[in-house]
Protein backbone atom coordinates (compact mmCIF):
# COMPACT_ATOMS: atom_id res chain seq x y z
CA UNK A 1 0.00 0.00 0.00
CA UNK A 2 0.89 3.63 -0.70
CA UNK A 3 -0.21 6.54 1.27
CA UNK A 4 -0.64 9.33 -0.63
CA UNK A 5 0.33 13.26 0.70
CA UNK A 6 -3.67 13.81 0.64
CA UNK A 7 -3.47 10.97 3.13
CA UNK A 8 -5.33 8.61 1.22
CA UNK A 9 -4.25 5.01 0.68
CA UNK A 10 -3.47 3.31 -2.65
CA UNK A 11 -3.29 -0.55 -2.65
CA UNK A 12 -1.97 -2.97 -4.76
CA UNK A 13 0.44 -0.11 -6.23
CA UNK A 14 2.11 -1.20 -9.33
CA UNK A 15 5.21 1.15 -11.22
CA UNK A 16 6.04 0.34 -14.72
CA UNK A 17 9.68 1.62 -14.83
CA UNK A 18 12.75 1.08 -17.41
CA UNK A 19 16.49 0.28 -17.57
CA UNK A 20 19.52 0.65 -18.90
CA UNK A 21 22.96 0.24 -18.54
CA UNK A 22 24.10 -2.22 -15.38
CA UNK A 23 24.02 -0.99 -11.76
CA UNK A 24 27.71 -0.76 -10.60
CA UNK A 25 29.41 -2.88 -7.11
CA UNK A 26 29.12 0.36 -5.49
CA UNK A 27 25.55 1.13 -6.46
CA UNK A 28 26.53 4.83 -7.08
CA UNK A 29 26.15 5.34 -11.18
CA UNK A 30 22.58 5.57 -11.20
CA UNK A 31 20.66 8.38 -13.63
CA UNK A 32 17.33 8.64 -13.25
CA UNK A 33 15.01 10.22 -15.91
CA UNK A 34 11.71 11.23 -15.10
CA UNK A 35 9.14 12.19 -17.70
CA UNK A 36 6.86 15.29 -19.03
CA UNK A 37 3.33 15.27 -18.11
CA UNK A 38 2.52 12.94 -20.41
CA UNK A 39 5.22 10.48 -21.18
CA UNK A 40 6.53 7.45 -20.19
CA UNK A 41 9.28 5.38 -18.81
CA UNK A 42 10.68 4.90 -22.54
CA UNK A 43 13.32 7.12 -22.74
CA UNK A 44 14.58 5.07 -25.96
CA UNK A 45 11.45 6.86 -27.55
CA UNK A 46 11.74 10.22 -26.62
CA UNK A 47 15.32 11.30 -25.68
CA UNK A 48 16.59 8.58 -28.27
CA UNK A 49 19.51 10.60 -29.32
CA UNK A 50 20.71 11.69 -25.79
CA UNK A 51 20.78 7.74 -24.78
CA UNK A 52 23.17 5.16 -25.45
CA UNK A 53 27.03 4.45 -25.27
CA UNK A 54 29.01 8.11 -25.28
CA UNK A 55 25.94 10.25 -24.91
CA UNK A 56 24.78 12.50 -22.27
CA UNK A 57 23.13 9.62 -20.60
CA UNK A 58 25.59 7.10 -21.23
CA UNK A 59 24.47 3.52 -20.77
CA UNK A 60 28.62 2.56 -20.69
CA UNK A 61 29.69 4.57 -17.33
CA UNK A 62 25.76 4.77 -16.14
CA UNK A 63 22.73 3.12 -14.92
CA UNK A 64 19.52 5.04 -16.59
CA UNK A 65 16.17 4.75 -14.95
CA UNK A 66 13.07 5.61 -15.75
CA UNK A 67 9.59 5.24 -13.93
CA UNK A 68 5.85 6.23 -15.14
CA UNK A 69 4.52 9.08 -13.05
CA UNK A 70 1.48 7.77 -10.63
CA UNK A 71 -1.56 8.52 -12.25
CA UNK A 72 -0.29 8.02 -15.96
CA UNK A 73 -1.96 5.30 -18.32
CA UNK A 74 1.17 4.00 -19.02
CA UNK A 75 1.67 1.26 -16.89
CA UNK A 76 1.98 2.59 -13.10
CA UNK A 77 -1.63 2.61 -11.15
CA UNK A 78 -4.08 4.84 -12.60
CA UNK A 79 -7.81 5.64 -13.14
CA UNK A 80 -7.25 2.29 -15.67
CA UNK A 81 -6.86 0.05 -12.67
CA UNK A 82 -9.48 -1.65 -10.99
CA UNK A 83 -10.16 -0.85 -7.28
CA UNK A 84 -8.93 -4.01 -5.53
CA UNK A 85 -11.00 -3.77 -2.16
CA UNK A 86 -13.63 -1.90 -0.43
CA UNK A 87 -12.49 1.58 0.05
CA UNK A 88 -14.41 4.09 1.71
CA UNK A 89 -13.06 7.33 -0.60
CA UNK A 90 -14.39 5.88 -3.74
CA UNK A 91 -17.48 6.51 -4.50
CA UNK A 92 -20.58 3.85 -4.48
CA UNK A 93 -21.51 1.99 -7.64
CA UNK A 94 -24.85 0.78 -7.01
CA UNK A 95 -25.18 1.09 -3.00
CA UNK A 96 -21.90 0.56 -0.99
CA UNK A 97 -17.96 1.07 -1.30
CA UNK A 98 -17.30 -3.07 -1.75
CA UNK A 99 -19.57 -3.09 -5.00
CA UNK A 100 -16.70 -0.64 -6.14
CA UNK A 101 -14.26 -3.44 -5.87
CA UNK A 102 -13.23 -5.13 -9.21
CA UNK A 103 -14.21 -1.86 -11.08
CA UNK A 104 -12.12 0.79 -12.32
CA UNK A 105 -11.02 4.00 -10.29
CA UNK A 106 -12.44 5.64 -13.49
CA UNK A 107 -13.25 9.36 -11.93
CA UNK A 108 -12.48 8.67 -8.34
CA UNK A 109 -8.71 8.46 -8.83
CA UNK A 110 -7.30 10.23 -5.84
CA UNK A 111 -5.61 13.88 -7.03
CA UNK A 112 -1.71 12.65 -6.91
CA UNK A 113 1.31 15.51 -6.60
CA UNK A 114 4.52 15.54 -8.04
CA UNK A 115 5.94 14.44 -4.62
CA UNK A 116 3.92 11.22 -4.48
CA UNK A 117 5.58 10.30 -7.69
CA UNK A 118 8.85 11.34 -6.34
CA UNK A 119 8.29 9.35 -3.01
CA UNK A 120 6.82 6.35 -4.94
CA UNK A 121 10.29 6.10 -7.32
CA UNK A 122 12.39 6.36 -4.42
CA UNK A 123 11.20 3.08 -2.90
CA UNK A 124 11.39 1.74 -6.61
CA UNK A 125 15.12 3.01 -7.20
CA UNK A 126 16.48 2.17 -3.39
CA UNK A 127 14.33 -0.59 -2.04
CA UNK A 128 13.58 -2.26 -5.12
CA UNK A 129 16.42 -1.74 -7.56
CA UNK A 130 19.15 -1.45 -4.81
CA UNK A 131 20.68 2.33 -5.65
CA UNK A 132 22.75 3.82 -2.95
CA UNK A 133 23.40 6.77 -4.83
CA UNK A 134 21.99 9.22 -7.59
CA UNK A 135 24.31 10.18 -9.66
CA UNK A 136 21.65 12.55 -11.30
CA UNK A 137 18.03 13.51 -11.91
CA UNK A 138 17.38 14.62 -15.66
CA UNK A 139 14.03 15.75 -16.38
CA UNK A 140 12.54 18.45 -17.92
CA UNK A 141 8.92 20.27 -17.62
CA UNK A 142 7.03 17.87 -15.14
CA UNK A 143 10.15 15.74 -15.46
CA UNK A 144 12.29 19.26 -14.14
CA UNK A 145 9.68 19.53 -11.33
CA UNK A 146 10.26 16.03 -10.12
CA UNK A 147 14.15 16.76 -10.21
CA UNK A 148 13.50 19.73 -8.12
CA UNK A 149 11.25 17.01 -5.68
CA UNK A 150 14.37 14.60 -5.61
CA UNK A 151 17.16 17.22 -4.45
CA UNK A 152 15.15 18.89 -1.95
CA UNK A 153 13.50 15.80 -0.29
CA UNK A 154 16.85 13.46 -0.73
CA UNK A 155 19.72 15.43 -0.35
CA UNK A 156 21.57 12.79 0.71
CA UNK A 157 20.78 11.09 -1.94
CA UNK A 158 21.30 12.92 -5.03
CA UNK A 159 24.39 14.30 -6.09
CA UNK A 160 23.17 16.23 -9.19
CA UNK A 161 19.82 17.62 -10.48
CA UNK A 162 19.25 18.60 -14.27
CA UNK A 163 16.06 20.58 -14.35
CA UNK A 164 15.10 21.56 -17.61
CA UNK A 165 11.73 23.65 -19.20
CA UNK A 166 10.31 24.33 -15.53
CA UNK A 167 9.83 26.25 -12.61
CA UNK A 168 9.78 26.31 -8.82
CA UNK A 169 6.56 27.83 -8.84
CA UNK A 170 4.01 28.05 -11.28
CA UNK A 171 2.93 31.88 -12.17
CA UNK A 172 -0.77 33.05 -11.55
CA UNK A 173 -0.69 32.88 -15.61
CA UNK A 174 0.22 29.52 -16.59
CA UNK A 175 -2.56 28.23 -13.74
CA UNK A 176 -4.92 29.74 -15.76
CA UNK A 177 -3.47 28.40 -19.40
CA UNK A 178 -3.79 24.99 -16.83
CA UNK A 179 -7.12 25.16 -16.06
CA UNK A 180 -8.14 26.21 -19.46
CA UNK A 181 -6.74 22.96 -20.80
CA UNK A 182 -8.55 21.04 -18.19
CA UNK A 183 -11.70 22.57 -19.07
CA UNK A 184 -11.50 21.55 -22.40
CA UNK A 185 -11.49 17.82 -21.36
CA UNK A 186 -14.05 18.32 -19.07
CA UNK A 187 -16.35 20.25 -21.41
CA UNK A 188 -15.81 16.91 -24.09
CA UNK A 189 -19.37 15.28 -23.92
CA UNK A 190 -17.67 11.60 -23.31
CA UNK A 191 -15.44 12.61 -20.65
CA UNK A 192 -19.02 11.81 -17.67
CA UNK A 193 -16.95 12.84 -14.96
CA UNK A 194 -14.28 10.17 -15.85
CA UNK A 195 -16.35 7.64 -16.26
CA UNK A 196 -15.67 7.52 -19.55
CA UNK A 197 -16.40 4.48 -21.78
CA UNK A 198 -12.82 3.12 -23.23
CA UNK A 199 -13.89 3.00 -26.95
CA UNK A 200 -15.33 6.62 -26.67
CA UNK A 201 -12.75 9.10 -24.81
CA UNK A 202 -12.55 12.41 -24.39
CA UNK A 203 -11.08 12.72 -27.14
CA UNK A 204 -11.57 15.91 -28.81
CA UNK A 205 -11.49 17.79 -25.56
CA UNK A 206 -7.73 15.98 -25.13
CA UNK A 207 -7.20 17.27 -28.34
CA UNK A 208 -7.46 20.75 -27.92
CA UNK A 209 -6.34 21.04 -24.19
CA UNK A 210 -3.02 19.42 -26.05
CA UNK A 211 -3.10 22.06 -28.78
CA UNK A 212 -3.10 24.74 -25.61
CA UNK A 213 -0.21 23.33 -24.55
CA UNK A 214 2.58 23.93 -26.91
CA UNK A 215 1.12 27.37 -27.54
CA UNK A 216 1.76 28.23 -23.14
CA UNK A 217 5.10 26.91 -24.23
CA UNK A 218 5.57 29.68 -27.26
CA UNK A 219 4.10 32.33 -25.45
CA UNK A 220 6.54 31.71 -22.55
CA UNK A 221 9.25 32.20 -25.03
CA UNK A 222 7.85 34.70 -26.50
CA UNK A 223 7.36 36.97 -23.68
CA UNK A 224 11.37 36.00 -22.38
CA UNK A 225 12.25 37.37 -25.72
CA UNK A 226 10.84 40.16 -26.09
CA UNK A 227 11.67 41.14 -21.79
CA UNK A 228 15.82 40.32 -23.33
CA UNK A 229 15.57 42.46 -26.18
CA UNK A 230 13.92 45.15 -24.35
CA UNK A 231 17.44 44.84 -21.60
CA UNK A 232 19.43 44.67 -24.86
CA UNK A 233 18.10 47.80 -26.49
CA UNK A 234 16.21 46.12 -28.73
CA UNK A 235 13.02 48.05 -28.36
Amino acid sequence: SFKLESGLVLTNVRVAYRTWGRLSAAADNCLFVPHALTGNAAVNTWWAAMLGDGRPLDTSRYFVVSANMLGSCYGTTSPLDTVSEATPWVAPRGGTPAEAAGQRYAGDFPHTTIRDSVRLHHLLLVHELGVRAVHAVVGGSAGGMQALEWAIMYPELVRRAVVMACCAAQSAWQLAISEVQRQSIYRDPDWNLGFYALDTPPAHGLSIARQNAPRRVAQAWGLRLQRARCRLGGG
